[in-house]
């Protein structure tokens, strides 16, 4: 059939009326794509099981299709299996609801099929305690690659909410998961978790709100096989993953918890209060932990804990309140540790320190920067190097940092050789107990001291010094540095054996007399606070050393 329309346009039509589909014909199609559970015989009336009827609409869709289910309360007694690709199951919101009968210990679907996507739709798990760290309850278990989870309310879990095992490309973005950690708190069920990501790569958890669970997500190389009751490593981990915009809060163990894992990022997270263990453990190499919040983890709790760490970036984080150390970098198993990054992050009132690097089980470390930190109120070290053996510790740069209030020393740094602290202002370090230098440094080489401002630190039980050399520190520069107001207004040096440090640069002082002890520079002045006519405005030190050499100057007229 053809029409001819003004200027000559010819429109051909390529089918007639009668080629064109009937109203039956649509309706036939709208099957074909769409299998509404109640068409199978599911009656979504909370009090029928209802698993058969659901299964037998998810048998018929073998060339994929979407799987709906309409406002009601569908109670399964077992999982549900969906074995052909290209499946969308889909509620009409959360009063589509489909949970696990009581007494039923299993997943509600497991995935075995490819590209398979969960939206708008609410699962309950049956809420009962199982003694083992398997994972055959999750509410969503899956296999194979390209799962979607979006928009579900995924409530009770006995194991995981969702547990992605072993694929690639999944995205879970906008759920809200939550758990009841009281039934597994006699079980010791330490891999279990709103989400479960073990041995996945390339794959993201977005914008979810995750509570009460054991573990808030859950990366890494254990073994979350269905067909195992243990949780024995893996020799795969997770990598390549997303972390981001999550909101956790109220989770027992971890918020996030990677037991290993490669290059995943984990950016702009919230993290409220757990009831024990580090609110972000993570163990492996490559991660960046950038610009999250984190709020009272409990108990032994660290804002974020790097385990066997290497090349890991941690920058631009706020952690408040944290019950142990804001940061800490620590070894579980013997090795070396190498490029680590922890910068511009806010730590405010840890109760013991801001910063930790603590040597056990380290073989070697090397090449950490710690640089433009914010530490406030620590209960014990601001920042703290601590290393308790002559090894392999080298190239520190501490930098930049501020340490304000804390109740020890403001930075400490121990066995470490060939690093700079420079650039670095501590602040009311000592408000309570011994040895609350501003910056204490012992057994120490080849440290480069410069331009740190140490202020007004001054120990309640014993005077103390701006910087502290013990007299194991050799071949030390010290330049530049400014300090005022603290117990002994200058430096604690090495003994005269250590010739290789030495002090630069003129300083400052206020008092009523030429100093009598200490170690001064040629050039520092001490400036008369309290002058008075025929006295001198000030003394100046002409030979630097031990008590040093003093002259006055500027006498003042009768």
């Amino acid at each position: 059939m053809t029409e001819t329309f003004t200027d000559d346009v010819v429109f051909e039509k390529t089918a007639t009326f009668e080629d064109e589909a009937t109203f039956e014909d649509l309706v036939k199609i709208k099957q074909d794509i769409v299998f509404d559970v109640r068409a199978w015989g599911a009656t979504g009336d909370g009090s029928t099981d209802d698993k058969t009827s659901i299964q037998n609409a998810i048998n018929a869709m073998t060339s994929g299709g979407i799987l709906f289910f309409p406002v009601g309360d569908y109670k399964v007694s077992g999982k549900l299996t969906i074995d052909d690709d290209n499946i969308v199951v889909c509620g009409a919101g959360f009063s589509s609801k489909v949970r696990l009968a009581p007494s039923t210990e299993d997943h509600i679907f497991e995935v075995k099929a490819e590209n398979v996507h969960f939206h708008n739709l609410k699962l309950e798990g049956s809420g009962e305690t199982v003694d083992d760290n398997s994972a055959k309850h999750s509410l969503i278990w899956c296999e194979e690659n390209g799962l979607i989870v979006q928009n579900c309310f995924l409530l009770n879990p006995i194991s995981y909410g969702i547990m992605a095992y072993g694929i690639s490309r999944a995205m879970i973005k906008n759920n809200y998961i939550e758990g009841n950690y009281s039934q597994y708190e006699e079980n010791g069920h330490t891999f279990h978790a709103g989400i479960g990501m073990a041995r996945a790569v390339k794959c993201s958890v977005t914008h979810n709100v995750i509570t009460k669970c054991v573990q808030g997500i859950l990366l890494g190389k254990f073994n979350a096989s269905n067909t195992e009751d243990d949780c024995e490593p893996e020799t795969e981990e997770s990598r390549e993953c997303i972390i981001e915009g999550n909101n956790l809060y109220t989770n027992m163990n971890h918020h996030i918890y990677q037991t290993d894992g490669h290059r995943n990022i984990f950016k702009n997270n919230i993290a409220k209060c757990t009831d024990s263990g580090a609110a972000f453990k993570i163990q492996g190499t490559g991660n960046i932990i950038e610009g999250n919040e984190i709020y009272s983890p409990q108990s032994t709790g660290d804002g974020i804990r790097l385990v066997d760490a290497n090349q890991v970036i941690v920058k631009n984080n706020y952690i408040n309140s944290a019950t142990s150390r804001g940061i800490a970098v620590v070894r579980e198993n013997a090795g070396d540790t190498k490029d680590i990054d922890i910068s511009g992050n806010m730590i405010k009132s840890p109760t013991n320190r801001g910063i930790l690097i603590d040597s056990t089980n380290f073989d070697s470390i090397e090449n950490v920067k710690i640089r433009n930190n914010i530490v406030l109120s620590a209960e014990n070290i601001g920042i703290d190097c601590n290393f308790v053996s002559d090894l392999d510790f080298i190239q520190f740069d501490i930098r930049g940092n501020i340490v304000k209030d804390s109740t020890g020393i403001g930075i400490r740094v121990t066995y470490v050789k060939e690093s700079m602290i420079c650039n670095n202002t501590v602040l009311n370090s000592g408000t309570s107990g011994s040895k609350k230098d501003g910056i204490y440094l012992t057994y120490c080489e080849d440290l480069i001291v410069t331009n740190n401002s140490c202020i007004d630190n001054q120990a309640t039980t014993s005077q103390r010094y701006p910087i502290y050399f013990d007299d194991n520190c050799e071949n030390c520069v010290v330049e530049g540095n400014y300090w005022t107001g603290n117990d002994y207004d200058y430096p604690r040096l090495p003994d005269d054996k250590n010739l290789g440090t030495t002090v630069g640069k003129s300083r400052w002082y206020y008092g009523g007399a030429a100093p009598a002890s200490g170690t001064w520079n040629t050039g520092d002045i001490v400036w008369n606070d309290d002058p008075d006519a025929e006295e001198y405005i000030g003394w100046v030190c002409t030979s630097g050393g031990t008590s040093g050499t003093w002259k006055g100057f500027g006498e003042i007229e009768a």
